[in-house]
């Protein structure tokens, strides 16, 4: 891998070729042996421990860059091993995950911009669920409505038929008492208007009568 190393001014001082399995206290002896006043060497604004190589640090593209860290500097007084680098970088993904773009570390936003297109994909998938629903229920309506004519152009009327029926029946059975009740008064309202045609029947026989 080149291994670069970057000045305040984001310049290039040092750029080495090295090793994935080489320790990392190659590439800080190379620093040394340049003269260059620092205080320490960062990756990704963590100071690594020498001791383990490129690759335990996952350091693996073709191209690294380190950068120097010069006068007193909270990030020169930790070393970090493989374990707690990674956890470092993890938790920073975190806390940089829900902010917008002008406070995260590089400022492009592209944490931001993922969670809203994330936000719109999820209404886009919801309203398109209830479309496909609203289409199905539509959709079998439409084959019951279908059915119905066809039965009713074959003269078939099975719900109809079963309507009427049930109604027919609770109009002609009595089932509580004020049903008998009125059928009661019913009948003997037609008895009277049959015996009252009896008189008058009779009334008009006697009269004919010589």
């Amino acid at each position: 891998i080149n291994v670069q190393l970057l000045d305040d001014n984001d310049t290039i001082v040092i750029s080495s070729y090295l090793y994935k399995d080489e320790k990392l206290e190659e590439f800080y002896q190379i620093v040394r042996k340049s003269k260059i006043n620092y205080s320490c060497v960062t990756y990704m604004g963590f100071h690594l421990d020498a001791s383990f190589t490129f690759e335990n640090y996952g350091i693996v593209k073709e191209v690294e860059t380190f950068s120097l860290v010069n006068g007193i500097d909270k990030s020169c007084e930790r070393l970090f091993s493989p374990y707690e680098f990674k956890r470092a970088l993890e938790s920073l993904k975190r806390k940089n995950f829900m902010k917008p773009p002008s406070t995260t570390r590089n400022g492009n936003g592209n944490n931001f911009g993922r969670v809203f297109l994330m936000i719109i994909g999820i209404i886009v998938l919801f309203n398109v669920l209830l479309a496909m629903l609203y289409f199905l229920r539509t959709l079998r309506r439409s084959n019951e409505i279908e059915k119905e004519k066809e039965q009713m152009e074959q003269g078939r009327f099975p719900t109809l038929y079963a309507s009427f029926s049930d109604s027919a029946l609770k109009a002609v059975e009595p089932h509580s008492k004020v049903d008998k009740v009125s059928l009661a008064m019913f009948e003997s309202d037609a008895a009277k208007s049959n015996d009252d045609d009896t008189e008058i029947d009779s009334s008009s026989a006697a009269a004919r009568k010589p």
